[in-house]
């Protein structure tokens, strides 16, 4: 039996820094209080303290911030390999978060404590081929990242798929990521959805949709913006940042919809709970996804969602039922979709209604952590 002990995670962010695979990191951390976390992550700034404690989780940040951040995430998996070996004795699990900086680390930190317990997450929002096409020059490091864990969690049944190629002898389980349902499945005043939907410039008659979304190509932005000139009733806000924001603002100008596309940044979890409850209807075209936490956020505030259906989101989207499917690179199917969703009441009171009932059956935080917790304890 593997000694019990802190467990030592692999990330290579971590808060301030966070997407999809921190939060599940904090939201599974902090519903397991009687456990003890130590993240090993790097320093993206200069702001951000070496060292410290965020209720039962230890963070250390490593690597000089005056270094560029390729450098730095280069040489992130051996400080951080480094670092956790020091402390080896004070751990019972090693967790590596995705099958890239942190996993190689965690897979070199099992490698030199082969008695230490190895979980892998795999988080990855990238295609397959996108990834077999990244590490195809390095596919026996890739791999050995796989086979050196003793479980892999995935967060949707594609990517376990993926798991099962990579390792086949290798225990393989399926726990989503979650969603807090006292934050975005809370009620809204009507008077605050009234007062956001006029900061936006939404008038009563027109459609709001909504996108939370890491502005980069696999998200599908830009297929949503071109369905515009066929919505002319509708405002598109969009919520994240990214680097392709500068090209998704010139196609929102060549097509002559600028004036209907509200860019809003970067926004916290408030903000967002809000925003999806005033939304029409969510949207989000994905080239790929790994599962897709702002679909469920957005279910679980009770909008309905229109997406393509790629990777992981076959998991949680049934077309018709918990949601609308379209071809992703159909501009007017989309808009046949939110047309459907807006005249026929029916039709989006039982979607909305389904979609609430399995986020909380399936993708409550509070189930998500006691699947996690049962899987730290049979390691």
């Amino acid at each position: 039996m593997a000694r019990e002990g802190k467990i030592a995670i692999f990330s290579l962010a971590y808060r301030p820094k966070v997407g999809g695979a921190e939060i599940a990191i904090e939201e599974i951390s902090k519903r397991l209080p009687e456990r003890q976390f130590v993240v090993f992550t790097m320093r993206f700034s200069a702001e951000h303290r070496e060292h410290e404690t965020m209720g039962n989780v230890e963070v250390v940040r490593l690597c000089p911030v005056w270094l560029p951040i390729q450098i730095r995430k280069a040489a992130y998996p051996l400080l951080a390999w480094r670092a956790a070996s020091r402390r080896a004795r004070e751990f019972g699990l090693s967790w590596g978060m995705m099958a890239a900086h942190a996993g190689l680390a965690a897979s070199w930190f099992k490698r030199s404590n082969p008695r230490i317990p190895f979980l892998l997450t795999l988080q990855e929002g990238k295609s397959l081929e996108e990834i077999d096409s990244q590490t195809f020059f390095i596919r026996p490091v890739f791999r050995a990242i796989f086979r050196r864990a003793n479980a892999i969690q995935c967060i949707s049944t594609y990517l376990a798929a993926f798991a099962r190629e990579m390792a086949p002898n290798t225990r393989v389980e399926v726990i989503p990521n979650g969603v807090d349902l006292g934050r975005f499945g809370a009620t809204v005043s009507i008077g605050r959805l009234a007062a956001l939907r006029e900061s936006l410039g939404v008038g009563e008659k027109d459609i709001l949709i909504v996108t939370t979304s890491r502005l980069v190509r696999k998200n599908g932005v830009d297929r949503a913006i071109r369905a515009l000139p066929l919505l002319p009733e509708a405002v598109f806000v969009i919520y994240g940042e990214g680097p392709d924001e500068a090209a998704l603002r010139d196609e929102a100008v060549r097509l002559g919809v600028e004036p209907r596309v509200r860019f809003q940044g970067f926004a916290g979890h408030v903000t967002l709970a809000s925003a999806l409850a005033a939304a029409d209807i969510f949207v989000r075209l994905s080239r790929a996804e790994g599962l897709g936490n702002s679909f469920i956020e957005a279910m679980a505030a009770g909008t309905p969602v229109v997406a393509a259906m790629v990777g992981g989101i076959s998991d949680f989207l049934q077309d018709g039922e918990t949601g609308i499917v379209v071809p992703g690179e159909d501009p007017a199917a989309f808009a046949d979709a939110v047309r459907k969703l807006t005249h026929d009441t029916a039709l989006r009171l039982r979607i909305v209604e389904n979609a609430r009932r399995m986020v909380a059956e399936r993708f409550d935080w509070d189930i998500v952590g006691k699947q996690m917790g049962s899987l730290f304890g049979s390691l």
